[in-house]
């Protein structure tokens, strides 16, 4: 299901954060908070998959596929890198 997508997607960056810090691998804890700061931006931007939108109180907010929420948050990422 998409629910459980977006926790498995949460914690890949929690793990990848704590990986990074426990294993002393600046840059990857730099690039989980990146990714993390990309993903907040996304949907802050109104920009959600269903489960989310939901749950959202943002008067802007539409709903994309699962695909199109990750390419959204890409290309902020890729404007953080």
């Amino acid at each position: 299901t998409n629910k459980g997508r977006a926790i498995n997607d949460t914690h890949i960056v929690e793990l990848s954060l704590i990986g990074g810090e426990l294993d002393h691998i600046p840059a990857l804890a730099d690039f989980a908070d990146k990714l993390e700061q990309a993903s907040l931006q996304t949907i802050e931007d109104g920009i959600m998959t269903g489960d989310l939108y939901a749950l959202s109180s943002l008067e802007n907010k539409q709903t994309v596929d699962t695909e199109t929420f990750l390419r959204e948050i890409n290309n902020r990422l890729v404007k953080l890198l």
